[in-house]
C-alpha cells in the first residue's frame, strides 16, 4: 500500500515539476528566447529536467543517507539538463538580440510583440479629403458631427 502511495506521490510531484519548470525556465532565460525556441528542445529539455527531480527526490527517499553515490549521480544528472537548458537558452537568446538589430537596420523582424506604434497621418489626411469633397451644407453638418 505505501509503495502504490510513493508512486501516486512521484507522478503528483512530476506534473508539479512539470509547471515549476516551464515557469522557472520563462522567467529566467526570457520568454523571447523561449519563443524562438524549438519546440523539441522545450519539451525534452523539460520533461528531462522534471523527471531528474523526481529521480532526485526518489532516491532521498529510499537511501538512508543523502550523500550516496547513486543520489550524486541522480544530481549530476540534474545538473547536466540545467546546464543544457541554459546553454540551449543563451543561443537562442543570442539570436533575440540578433533580430533586435536587424530590426533597428530596417530588416522586418519576425517577432509580432515588437510592432510599431499605428500611424495615424494617414486617417487625417483621409478627413482633410472628406471634408473637401463635401458641399458647403454637407460640409458643415459634417463638421458639426465629428466636432
Amino acid at each position: 500500500m505505501t509503495k502504490r502511495l510513493l508512486r501516486l506521490a512521484y507522478a503528483f510531484e512530476f506534473l508539479v515539476a512539470i509547471v515549476a519548470v516551464f515557469t522557472a525556465w520563462s522567467e529566467i532565460g526570457g520568454q523571447d528566447a523561449l519563443d524562438l525556441m524549438h519546440w523539441g528542445w522545450k519539451l525534452g529539455l523539460g520533461l528531462g529536467m522534471s523527471g531528474a527531480i523526481v529521480a532526485y527526490t526518489g532516491v532521498l527517499v529510499s537511501e538512508p543517507s543523502a550523500w550516496s553515490p547513486r543520489a550524486a549521480r541522480r544530481l549530476t544528472a540534474l545538473l547536466l539538463v540545467a546546464i543544457a537548458m541554459g546553454a540551449v537558452t543563451y543561443y537562442y537568446a543570442l539570436q533575440v538580440e540578433k533580430d533586435s538589430s536587424d530590426e533597428e537596420k530596417g530588416t522586418p523582424s519576425h517577432d509580432i510583440s515588437r510592432r510599431r506604434t499605428p500611424d495615424f497621418s494617414l486617417l487625417a489626411r483621409f478627413h482633410v479629403s472628406c471634408e473637401a469633397e463635401l458641399s458647403g451644407a454637407a460640409q458643415e453638418r459634417f463638421s458639426a458631427n465629428v466636432i
